[in-house]
């Protein structure tokens, strides 16, 4: 058994303490006996000298007897003592490692509740976290559907608007459109009803427009033969002459000047000659006019007064 130096200490006092009983005890501590004045004499006392040994040795066990029970005594005090030394000693090991589990246990408590604390906030972030996320999520999704519907809602607006536009665009093409039919319809009808006074106009003064056939039978000179052959002749010049006017480009200083105009057409209405007489500029217009055309419509095979066609030109503007 290991003692501290505070033990050991008041072991060495023990032991000391007994050394110095032992050391007492077997000392003569018997008086000598005083030296009397010489008095006088008053009487004598018988001593036993074999007695004293006997009481020397008496005194000498009763000093061993002492001394061992001092010296019993010393060490069972010194043990005593160093028993309840180790004893204190033990306590207090054992209340230092007491301390030192409780110590222990404390900071692994500590440890287990800080390390349990950090769980759960770890948990309570991550539930909050979470939460977040859900909620950013949520957000997002309802943002998303937002979006969507707004962009439904666009589009639906959108193709509500190109069809409003479209039935609009519809009815304002339907509304220009009749209006440019009937501006056709009266344009067509006053180009009618021109045309047909010109026809009738046309007709009227044929006979003096068309001067006969030169090569056709008839009675030469532009006579016609027969009624027939006359309203034959005049359609055909009538025709002839609307499509030389459609080609003529007329100018304003032409206005009212007369030209005679000689046309010759062949079988597949061809123009195989021409001629003019009268104003020079009239003329040159007049024969660009049958070169831009270059053909007529086929003359009837039964009218021979519609070969060789003249014609009265003046331009009016």
């Amino acid at each position: 058994m290991k003692y501290s130096l505070a033990s050991s200490a008041a072991i060495a006092v023990l032991l000391h303490l007994a050394l110095f009983a032992v050391l007492y005890f077997n000392a003569d501590f018997t008086p000598e006996p005083p030296k009397e004045k010489e008095k006088p004499l008053i009487h004598a006392t018988m001593v036993d000298y074999e007695s004293l040994p006997a009481q020397k040795e008496a005194r000498r066990k009763a000093a061993l007897e002492a001394k061992r029970k001092a010296e019993e005594e010393a060490r069972r005090k010194a043990e005593a003592e160093a028993r309840k030394k180790a004893e204190a000693e033990a306590k207090k090991r054992a209340e230092a490692e007491a301390k030192k589990k409780a110590e222990a246990e404390a900071r692994r408590k500590a440890e287990e509740e800080a390390r349990r604390q950090a769980e759960a906030e770890a948990r309570r972030k991550a539930e909050e976290q979470a939460r977040i996320e859900a909620a950013q999520k949520a957000a997002q999704e309802e943002a998303r559907k937002q979006a969507e519907l707004a962009l439904r809602k666009a589009e639906e607006a959108k193709k509500k608007a190109e069809e409003e536009a479209k039935k609009k665009a519809e009815a304002e093409a339907k509304k220009k459109a009749e209006e440019e039919a009937k501006k056709k319809a009266e344009a067509e009808a006053k180009r009618k009803a021109e045309e047909e006074a010109r026809r009738k106009a046309r007709e009227k003064s044929l006979e003096d427009d068309i001067l006969g056939s030169l090569d056709g039978p008839g009675n030469g000179q532009g006579t016609p033969g027969n009624n027939a052959q006359l309203e034959m002749a005049q359609r055909y010049g009538l025709t002839v002459k609307s499509i030389i006017e459609d080609s003529w480009h007329v100018e304003k200083a032409m206005n009212g000047k007369t030209v005679n105009l000689t046309v010759k057409i062949s079988e597949n209405g061809s123009i195989s000659g021409q001629t003019c007489t009268g104003d020079s500029r009239v003329c040159q217009t007049v024969i660009q006019a049958l070169e831009r055309i270059h053909s007529f419509p086929p003359p009837p095979k039964e009218c021979s007064d519609c070969r060789v066609i003249h014609f009265k030109m003046t331009p009016k503007i």
